[in-house]
């Protein structure tokens, strides 16, 4: 039996509907355009839920291990156990080291060395009117340094008897000393020209060579000078605070890198309103650490912090963000921590400067230092 028949206006366009809902015949919209509001809808598509991914956190503080933190809260398994050497910080188990910085904490500049979190050890006696600053392992057996005697300064080798020799041999300003892979060559800034630029020597003798020849003009974006390099270990680039002349009344402050026999120079930053400097190459070479002084929204006013960028100078992000003023920073031999000084105002126009540690992302900081002097200029020995 069949049948045939009509359908009453009313069920064709109930099922004519339904058809086009399903997708059968041509598209139409359920509801008027006029009352979608959100981009997703204008855009018929459907955003896909973020899932929160487990995080590693040190639940018992920088003594204990790393734990996965699960997105409901909870603690998980173990994620790494951190040894007697290592702390855990950031979620990182982490090696502290022996670390090196200056201090006037007994009333005289010196260099100290501290292993984790022991009393420091002082490394350098100077003689009247002489300051060793910005200490730099090359290796684990030379320390490089700046001498400042007066009115002018030298940078030094320590020998295997504590007395310093110098290098740099020069009656102006040499400082902010580094060194490659190998402990051969020897990297410093100075003025000995009328300007300041970047210069490299051999540690136990040989030509000196220029690598950096501001200013080469009076135009702007001229390089005016530089200032404080590191060697990459791994990549060949020195990086180093440049001085550009913006046009005839602006000046800025940027971080630059360049080879190593000083070619292939290439500015790393583009700070509108600021100052870069202090730059620090990671252990893998692809990473730099540096200072920015910028304006910060939130304190309502300028504030130095460390930022991190990659070696092309890309991926720029800030890793400290206290209001008081975080600068020069350096990497772990491991590439884990980031250390670096902190300025705390304690009244009256009196501070105290004291050394910090941070994992690579910033997450949670450590204090190493903790003296009414100023210490500052940490440099890790490999």
């Amino acid at each position: 039996m069949s049948y045939t028949g009509t359908f009453s206006s009313w069920t064709r366009s109930f099922l004519l509907a339904g058809s086009l809902a399903l997708g059968c015949g041509n598209e139409t919209t359920l509801y008027p355009v006029e009352q979608c509001t959100s981009d997703y809808c204008e855009k018929k598509e459907i955003p896909e839920p973020q899932e929160k991914k487990p995080e590693k956190v040190c639940p018992n503080g920088n003594e204990g291990d790393s734990f996965w933190l699960l997105p409901n809260g909870t603690l998980g398994d173990m994620a790494e156990k951190c040894n007697e050497e290592q702390i855990c910080l950031g979620g990182l188990c982490a090696k502290l080291g022996t670390f090196t910085f200056v201090s006037n904490r007994d009333g005289e500049t010196e260099i100290y060395t501290q292993e984790r979190v022991a009393a420091p050890i002082k490394i350098t006696t100077s003689q009247p009117n002489e300051s060793p600053l910005s200490p730099y392992w090359c290796g684990s057996e030379i320390l490089l340094f700046e001498l400042m005697k007066g009115d002018s300064s030298e940078i030094s080798r320590l020998d295997s008897n504590g007395h310093p020799q110098s290098i740099s041999h020069s009656s102006r300003y040499n400082n902010h000393p580094s060194c490659d892979a190998a402990g051969e060559i020897a990297y410093f800034s100075s003025d000995r020209t009328g300007s300041w630029n970047i210069y490299k020597v051999g540690m136990y003798g040989g030509a000196l060579s220029r690598l950096t020849h501001g200013p080469d003009s009076h135009l702007p974006e001229t390089l005016l000078a530089a200032f404080n390099p590191d060697i990459c270990k791994t990549g060949d680039w020195v990086v180093f605070r440049c001085d550009y002349r913006v046009d005839e009344t602006h000046e800025v402050s940027e971080i630059c890198k360049i080879h190593s026999d000083g070619t292939g120079l290439v500015r790393l930053t583009y700070t509108e309103h600021g100052s870069n400097d202090a730059p620090a190459c990671s252990p893998n070479g692809r990473e730099v650490a540096f200072t920015s002084l910028r304006y910060d929204a939130e304190l309502g006013h300028s504030n130095e912090d460390v930022y991190v960028m990659d070696i092309d100078g890309n991926n720029e992000r800030r890793i400290t963000s206290d209001q008081e003023s975080e600068s020069t920073p350096a990497f772990s031999p491991d590439g884990k921590l980031i250390g670096y000084e902190k300025i705390i105002w304690i009244g009256e126009g009196r501070y105290v400067k004291d050394l910090w540690v941070t994992d690579r992302d910033g997450l949670e900081y450590l204090q190493l230092t903790n003296d009414a002097g100023k210490e500052y200029s940490i440099n890790w020995k490999p």
